[in-house]
């Protein structure tokens, strides 16, 4: 979790170890002191964000741009405790949705990963708030549970797997089973998580 240069998509991961202290320290601070410690942390953590040597301080594929995100993290599980729902609840999913894709559809930037990270925050605050509402249905679904459960091993396996897939094609006594073989790697708890 150090290098990422084995599988590139792993380089979230050594950012979420950096990142585990902080989410620590935060919640203390939160508790002793309230929220505008982590505000101002947010806005030191996205000030810096623009600056290259701060967002590559890990080296290869790692950014920390995004690490503010979990600071507003701690600060949305706080803030949904008071359950504090907007009066025009469907008109904030709409606008909280569209700026997550607005910003999910451009290139990578400080400017756009701060609208992914406000966009996506106001939805898990809208979800948190309000969980039996009607517009998230959806998400209590065998379906939509069970893509939640694979969808982190996707993300972290799918390269690594279609490698695999395709090193185990050249073989001729097996292409057919490539798919279903590679499949289990990509399903959470294959490695004993």
């Amino acid at each position: 979790m150090v290098r990422s240069d084995i599988n590139g998509v792993m380089w979230s991961m050594t950012v979420e170890c950096l990142a585990s202290p902080l989410i620590l320290l935060c919640f203390g601070v939160h508790q002793r002191l309230g929220p505008p410690p982590l505000i101002a942390l947010c806005l030191v953590l996205f000030a810096i964000s623009f600056w290259g040597p701060y967002a590559h301080l890990l080296g290869g594929f790692t950014n920390l741009a995004p690490l503010y995100a979990f600071v507003i993290g701690v600060l949305l599980h706080f803030g949904s405790q008071r359950r504090h729902q907007p009066r025009f609840y469907a008109l904030a999913v709409a606008l909280a949705l569209t700026v997550l894709l607005l910003c999910g559809l451009r290139k990578q930037t400080a400017p756009t990963i701060l609208g992914e990270s406000i966009g996506a925050a106001a939805l898990i605050y809208l979800i948190a708030i309000d969980q039996k509402n009607r517009l998230f249905a959806v998400l209590d679904t065998a379906p939509a549970r069970f893509a939640g459960a694979i969808s982190y091993s996707f993300y972290l396996l799918h390269r690594s797997a279609f490698l695999w897939e395709l090193d185990r094609a050249r073989d001729p006594h097996s292409p057919l089973l490539c798919w279903p073989l590679a499949t289990p790697l990509r399903w959470p708890g294959y490695f004993g998580d």
